[in-house]
């Protein structure tokens, strides 16, 4: 699996996991909702100042979302 459907994935299971929308996402992190659909996608790769405002948002470490991503993308 490429990196940005990976992370993608990761950050749809770990949003919905924690019953967040994209408009909490948002809230907490300042990504543009639309920004934030891409990811999700694996329409854009986020770049890695995206990754630690994504981490805060959902209140993990960004290395337990490129450990997830990591992980899937050796399936």
């Amino acid at each position: 699996m490429e990196i940005a459907k990976a992370f993608g994935t990761v950050l749809y299971e770990e949003r919905k996991k924690r019953k967040m929308t994209h408009l909490d996402i948002f809230t907490h992190s300042g990504l543009e909702i639309n920004t934030i659909s891409f990811y999700e996608r694996g329409l854009s790769t986020p770049t890695l100042k995206s990754i630690f405002k994504i981490a805060k948002a959902l209140d993990v470490g960004p290395e337990y979302l490129d450990v997830r991503t990591g992980k899937l993308m050796k399936e």
